[in-house]
């Protein structure tokens, strides 16, 4: 019996031996034959053949839930090359002319150096942006995404300075409301004044987003994604003039009343500043084509929300003269410390609010709210050169309407009785209350290239 049983064993042993070491079916699991699986652009390295290389066609296969090309986390970095819309400048800010027309508009020799002839070019801005991303789950894949660009601070100007004897005539021209014609403050004049004028541009855009996305694979080489959450952008500008007139013997100069006489001088500065800060909910899609080691992706976002508009005007006049001082008692000697042997009675300065165009009839800050929308549209070729590493280059067109920019909040026309340095001045304004604010609503627009590397995880 126990013979018979041994006897049976062995011979299964056998039989089953004799399987094992049957070939196996063509086509079958471990067959040499096998046709392998098509090459496809995923993110783990199943889009490599055997040497690492991917593969220039094939299908997409699922990558563990995410997007071929996109994987579970990615963060990118770029560089830009913008240039803004340039900024409308109405307002003629500084004349020039011979002593005999005063630097006013409309007299024969007037020129206009500044303003109200063209618009002021930042020319090209650089800056950067941020953006990563995350994958949740499978398809349609879910994730989240969040971007972040800066320019840089951009600035431009321009400036006029006379000789040591004030030649030629430099001006700030305006409209005297009063009396009803063209009028103008001297900078510099031949034998009165001796000076220099300055305006100063600078702006600076920036903002962010952050998105829900949602995506499918339309084909084996296009993935089509929505995306949905939050928009924020913030456009800030400002444009300053400034002026120092030294006054010369034959001149005399008054700072709210009070008079001033050669060797001293006269500071004069108005400053219009502005803020754009847009909130709003976004929509927007992308596509991504691919081949191979390269992809085009072209995206569109657009933002509907509300725009918070801020508006700083604000003038200063200072009367600038030697200190006034007196020596200390007797005890000064003794204890300087507690008794200081020069008491300054006077430092000198005499300063007063307001300047020529901003006065206190429009000084101060200016708040609205409106409703408005923003869009962002982006293409980007890109190339895979290893499996984490991806290289990139791009265009950008950013547009916002509803903004508020300096040049055009400028009213040139004045009332002498808000000029500090106008014999007429006073701090009680009755009629009329010039110049004025208002809002004076454009758009903004900035296009450019960029440049970046993305790095998968």
């Amino acid at each position: 019996m126990n013979k018979g049983i041994l006897g049976s064993i062995a011979a299964l042993l056998v039989s089953t031996g004799m399987i094992w070491s049957q070939p196996p079916a063509p086509g079958g699991p471990g067959s040499m034959d096998q046709a392998p699986p098509p090459p496809y652009h995923g993110m783990d390295g199943g889009g490599m053949d055997g040497h690492g290389d991917w593969q220039p066609n094939g299908d997409l296969q699922p990558n563990n839930g995410a997007f071929p090309g996109l994987p579970p986390l990615w963060i990118r970095g770029e560089w830009m090359l913008w240039h803004l819309k340039p900024m409308q400048q109405p307002v003629p800010l500084i004349t020039t002319s011979g002593a005999d027309s005063f630097g006013i508009i409309g007299n024969p020799t007037t020129t206009i150096l500044f303003g109200g002839t063209g618009n002021i070019d930042y020319h090209d801005f650089t800056g950067g942006r941020l953006s990563g991303g995350l994958y949740l789950c499978c398809d349609p894949n879910l994730g989240l995404e969040v971007s972040a660009f800066t320019t840089e601070k951009q600035t431009t100007g321009f400036s006029a300075v006379s000789d040591p004897n004030g030649n030629p005539v430099i001006a700030r021209p305006f409209f005297d409301v009063i009396s009803g014609t063209e009028n103008a403050i001297a900078v510099s004049f031949p034998g009165a004044f001796a000076g220099s004028v300055n305006a100063f541009d600078s702006a600076q855009f920036w903002g962010g987003d952050m998105s829900v996305t949602l995506g499918w694979n339309c084909t084996s080489w296009l993935t089509a994604t929505v995306l949905g959450g939050f928009m924020y952008r913030e456009f800030d500008e400002q444009l300053q003039v400034s002026q120092f007139s030294v006054i010369l013997p034959l001149g005399t100069a008054q700072v709210g009343g009070t008079t001033f006489t050669a060797p001293n001088g006269i500071a004069i500065q108005d400053n219009f500043d502005t803020r754009n800060q847009f909130y709003g909910g976004l929509i927007g899609a992308r596509l991504e084509a691919h081949y191979g080691r390269l992809s085009a992706e072209f995206t569109e976002k657009f933002g509907i929300g509300a725009t918070h508009q801020i508006v700083g005007i604000q003038g200063l006049t200072t009367g600038v003269a030697p200190p006034v001082t007196t020596p200390g008692n007797q005890l000064s000697n003794t204890f300087p410390s507690l008794f200081p042997p020069v008491i300054t009675l006077s430092n000198g300065l005499t300063t007063v609010p307001g300047g020529i165009l901003a006065t206190s009839t429009n000084s101060g800050q200016h708040v609205n709210t409106t409703f408005s929308v923003a869009s962002e549209s982006t293409v980007n070729l890109k190339l895979k050169v290893t499996k984490c590493i991806t290289v990139m280059a791009g265009y950008t067109f950013l547009y916002l309407n509803k903004v508020v920019r300096p040049g055009t909040e400028i009213d040139r026309n004045v009332n002498q009785a808000g000029v500090p340095v106008s014999p007429a001045f006073t701090n009680f304004i009755v009629f009329p209350k010039s110049p004025t604010f208002s809002f004076n609503e454009g758009n903004i627009w900035a296009n450019g290239v960029s440049a970046g590397l993305q790095i998968d995880f």
